[in-house]
């Protein structure tokens, strides 16, 4: 019995430390659902999820709800953005700090202060 809570510890504690990615969700005919990165094969569908990867019938899911991770989103805004627009990367940069994108915040935070020095002059 104390090896249950122990492992439900773990898988908690994990839960706690990893990122949240959010990705597409396979919602099933029979119910419960399946977050992770959705692959069309024909008759089935790819579920990539962080605990495994699954292969499913068409005939067992009754939608999948497409959503883009945060890397993808990311990208996206990103490239909406100009090169001297510092408000803009700073922005961008508070939301990848929620996100958990540490490389892109650092990034972000740079060329969102690159021009402060020239403002003080």
């Amino acid at each position: 019995m104390k090896f249950r809570y122990y492992i439900l510890l773990v898988a908690l504690a994990g839960c706690l430390v990893l990122p949240s990615a959010v990705a597409d969700v396979v919602h099933l005919k029979e119910g419960g659902r399946i977050e992770g990165k959705v692959e069309d094969l024909g008759e089935s569908v790819k579920v990539v999820a962080k605990y495994g990867t699954f292969i499913l019938k068409k005939s067992e899911v009754k939608e999948i709800e497409r959503k883009l991770l945060p890397e993808e989103e990311y990208q996206e805004r990103l490239a909406k953005l100009t090169p001297d627009d510092a408000p803009g990367h700073l922005e961008l940069a508070k939301w990848c700090r929620e996100h958990r994108l540490r490389a892109a915040y650092a990034e972000l935070l740079e060329k969102a202060l690159r021009p402060l020095p020239h403002l003080l002059q």
